[in-house]
């Protein structure tokens, strides 16, 4: 038998089920997702430290990150508890953002450990990304004015409509969009994807996984920006205002049909076909 728990929303609908709680997370044995990308993006959200293994099943419209078919729920299911299934272990960004004024939460000004500067401001609590982190100029009419830092050294300002710092399960979402490059999920890398830069020259770049970055809304910017956090938790950063972005511990394990490599090539040409076209004739 199993004891299935359900989020509020479901409760709702269906009183006589139970509800779940997150302190109940460690008893967790999978999260069942029904419905597209975004659900289960949120299913992420709910976890900020460990999540269990989620098997997606696709009732949206483009289903990259929910490979199983509704009607098939029941096989799919069964084949988890079996043990006959893949899991693929999808790297997540540990984000906080550092108000004006110093220090949040043990972060120095430098995006470093171990902060301890007098007039700390503490910001929201620290959110768990796995598509990626925006931030842009919302609805200012000037440039976004960024200066972006990677382990303490500052390494470029970004003057550009908005900045896409990604895991490589983001590489095929937002990033994509905006000239990012395909990175399989299994390769442990930080995307740094502009979003219309002011210079041609200005292209994507990977970083490794280890890597701490902080952007800073710089104090004497025009204008604020707007971060959000797969979509989610969206606000607005002050001149001053920053956010520390790093590689998280706690990775979503994503159940899948098969190995990643075959699934990820099978999705990139059944989604959005990639290099599809009709073959050359023979001479």
């Amino acid at each position: 038998d199993m004891d299935v728990r359900v989020e509020d929303a479901v409760v709702k609908e269906y009183p006589d089920m139970n509800k779940f709680q997150i302190h109940e997370s460690e008893n967790i044995d999978f999260i069942i997702c029904i419905g597209g990308d975004g659900t289960l993006l949120h299913a992420s959200n709910l976890f900020h430290r460990r999540i269990p293994p989620i098997i997606a099943f696709n009732m949206g419209s483009l289903g990259f990150l929910t490979p199983f078919a509704i009607k098939d729920y029941k096989k799919n299911i069964k084949s988890l508890v079996e043990g006959a299934l893949f899991v693929t272990h999808r790297m997540r960004l540990h984000c906080k953002v550092v108000r004006v004024g110093g220090v949040s939460n043990g972060y120095d000004i430098n995006g470093e450990g171990d902060g301890d500067l007098d007039g700390a401001v503490p910001g929201p609590p620290t959110m768990h990304v796995l598509n990626e982190v925006l931030i842009d100029r919302g609805s200012n009419a000037y440039l976004s004015n960024l200066l972006c830092f990677c382990d303490g050294q500052l390494v470029t300002n970004v003057q550009a409509d908005g900045l896409i710092v990604a895991t490589a399960t983001g590489s095929t979402a937002y990033s994509l969009s905006a000239g990012g490059s395909l990175v399989h999920p299994l390769i442990p890398a930080i995307l740094f994807t502009p979003i219309c830069p002011h210079t041609l020259s200005f292209r994507p770049v990977l970083l490794p996984a280890s890597s701490i970055l902080r952007i800073q809304v710089p104090i004497d910017a025009r204008c604020s920006a707007w971060a959000s956090f797969d979509g989610r938790n969206r606000q607005e950063l002050n001149p001053g205002d920053s956010v520390i972005i790093e590689w998280s511990k706690f990775t979503v394990p994503a159940v899948s049909k098969t190995n990643e490599t075959h699934e990820w090539f099978t999705k990139l040409a059944d989604n959005f076909h990639w290099n599809v076209r009709a073959l050359q004739k023979p001479l």
